[in-house]
């Protein structure tokens, strides 16, 4: 749609009469972060004013975005966190009364609690949050339920990513008319040829090996355990040895206790630790199977990826995985926390090749259907063009 953006491209405007400024916490190689590299910059291609303010400057998809062209808005303090907060309150505070954009829309917790802060205290704007995870880590801050849902009253729309996402708000006491659903966008190719050779050469992984990949930061949420728990039944269980499984993604502290789990199981020489990688198209074009074991999710961007490079997934059935992936078309949906169901699935697609190319195969088809990149960005431009015309 954009009409608006196309019919102010090229005009002289006063300051923040269509700036649009996303707010969020850091620009890390993460799954919003990427998120937002693939959409801002052709939102902007479309004609929209769009700045990023990150709370914690800095990071592997700042680069990426400053070579692009977006400005980024933000400033690093010296200090422990907690002294750090009321600076950067502060900084935000002054850079939203400088700029006093027409719409502020904030991505993730940290960014909307302290951003939503600063919107009862400055310049009138269209206020918009993106939700794009479940809300289990309001048990760990139970204080965040209470002044979330104070700051959901003065949104204009709430953004969901999942199905999943979109119920919790509800429960939460959204109104539906303030309630959007938008999937992650993903680029996809016009078929699912995939080159493979030169990375697997890279990493020292046989071509008769199912190359297994995992690309989630390590976290305890991510399941990363529950998967490793996994491959040991696929070796003495199902005595299936003819796999790799490769670890894409930010040690968050738990790496060494999982590599110790690996090597008493005896699977350590099947695993390699690859580390955090922004060459995820190169990654997932080398691979066989994908497979997400998270406890709790949003709506992953990996999955929509591995989608996209026409690979089969393994899911646990949490948030939008299950909207994703269609059990027994597109790939596997498991329980979550059960290693027993997730080595019965990479079983079968380890040993089957057939099924893995039918199941990728229509994985991919999916993806260009529902998930492309294109129907995202239309969504965001719809949505910022009628906000601001009204």
């Amino acid at each position: 749609m954009a009409v608006l953006s196309r019919a102010v491209r090229g005009k002289k405007i006063a300051s923040g009469k269509n700036l649009i400024l996303i707010v969020v916490g850091q620009l890390g190689l993460g799954g919003t972060e990427r998120h937002l590299a693939q959409v801002v910059p052709e939102l902007v291609q479309k004609g929209f004013e769009l700045k990023i303010y990150t709370l914690s400057p800095g990071g592997e998809i700042a680069e990426e975005l400053s070579t692009r062209g977006i400005e980024l808005l933000g400033k690093n303090f010296a200090g422990p966190r907690i002294l750090k907060l009321p600076l950067v309150s502060f900084h935000l505070a002054m850079t939203w009364w400088k700029l006093r954009p027409a719409i502020v829309h904030y991505f993730l917790p940290e960014a909307y609690l302290l951003g939503g802060a600063i919107s009862f205290i400055s310049p009138h704007a269209k206020l918009l949050m993106s939700r794009r995870s479940l809300n289990y880590y309001q048990k760990k801050w139970p204080s965040s339920r209470f002044f979330e849902r104070l700051l959901h009253r003065k949104m204009r729309k709430i953004l969901a990513n999942s199905k999943a996402v979109h119920q919790q708000l509800v429960t939460e006491g959204v109104a539906s008319s303030k309630l959007r659903l938008i999937y992650n966008g993903v680029a996809v190719a016009a078929d699912s040829g995939r080159e493979r050779a030169s990375f697997r050469d890279d990493i020292r992984v046989p071509e008769r090996s199912a190359l297994i990949v995992v690309i989630a930061n390590l976290i305890p949420y991510k399941g990363h355990l529950d998967l490793l728990k996994a491959l040991a039944l696929l070796r003495e269980t199902y005595q299936c040895s003819s796999w790799h499984l490769l670890v894409v993604g930010r040690d968050s502290g738990i790496q060494i206790s999982l590599e110790e789990f690996a090597e008493q199981a005896e699977i350590h020489k099947h695993i390699t630790w690859f580390g955090p990688s922004r060459d995820v198209i190169r990654v997932l074009n080398a691979a066989d199977i994908a497979v997400l074991p998270s406890h709790e999710e949003g709506l992953s961007n990996f999955v929509l990826e591995a989608m996209a490079a026409g690979l089969p997934s393994v899911v646990t059935n949490v948030g939008g995985n299950g909207e994703a992936i269609v059990d027994q078309q597109t790939g596997f949906v498991v329980a979550p926390r059960s290693p027993h169901e997730l080595a019965e699935k990479l079983a079968l697609l380890v040993r089957d090749e057939a099924l893995r190319q039918r199941l990728g195969q229509a994985a991919h088809d999916r993806a260009r259907r529902h998930f492309s990149i294109e129907n995202c960005v239309a969504e965001y431009a719809q949505l910022y063009d009628g906000l601001l015309l009204s």
